[in-house]
């Protein structure tokens, strides 16, 4: 479940997508998803990884982490 919505969350891209819309994409149970989304959060916060979750007002996203901005705003600009 936990890499289903992992995938799902990249797909869905910066809209994100609420615990709601999961539950029905998935046909889950609401405490095996949330059991997830809280596995996938510690997951992300491990250093090895480049992206993290976040719940930002009530839909959840993939981010990339605040630490490698430089790194990110650097490609974006080619310098």
């Amino acid at each position: 479940m936990k890499a289903l919505i992992e995938g799902l969350l990249f797909v869905k891209g910066s809209e994100g997508l609420s615990l709601e819309e999961i539950v029905k994409l998935t046909n889950g149970d609401i405490n095996e998803i949330k059991n997830a989304l809280k596995e996938l959060y510690e997951d992300c916060k491990k250093e090895d990884r480049g992206i993290q979750l976040e719940l930002l007002g009530n839909r959840y996203k993939l981010t990339t982490k605040e630490i490698h901005k430089d790194f990110y705003k650097s490609l974006r600009t080619g310098k």
